[in-house]
């Protein structure tokens, strides 16, 4: 999707994989954006393994756990990457949680007919 969507020249993908996916490397990537980016680009950190809701504390929060067996918050990455001050900062996680009611309510589906482009994903990326 970003290869064919975005020019070269306009993006730069750093990809993590295997010991690579712990807290050092993942920050130093991001210390790297810190110094490229600016408000006039967006920025896309795309997370796909495995989660989990923590509860510590009375608080619960949304984990990542990563493949050195540590874990992050969703969260505080969350911020670190907004420290970066881009125009946009989205950050996907595709990965497990709990899944909990939300005022007692099913979830509704939001991906559309078949082949066509979810209105949340048309409104977040081409609009």
């Amino acid at each position: 999707f970003w290869t064919s969507a975005i020019p070269a020249r306009r993006r730069e993908i750093i990809t993590l994989k295997g010991d690579d996916v712990s807290p050092g490397p993942i920050s130093q990537a991001i210390r790297g954006l810190k110094k490229k980016v600016t408000p006039k680009d967006g920025l896309a950190f795309y997370f796909g393994g495995h989660g989990a809701l923590v509860t510590k504390g009375g608080k619960t929060a949304h984990h990542l756990q990563l493949s050195c067996g540590r874990d992050i918050e969703r969260g505080s990455l969350r911020k670190v990457l907004q420290g970066c001050n881009a125009g946009l900062t989205v950050l996907l996680t595709d990965c497990c949680s709990t899944r909990e009611k939300y005022d007692g309510e099913k979830q509704k589906d939001v991906a559309g007919r078949p082949g066509e482009i979810p209105p949340v994903v048309d409104s977040l990326f081409f609009r």
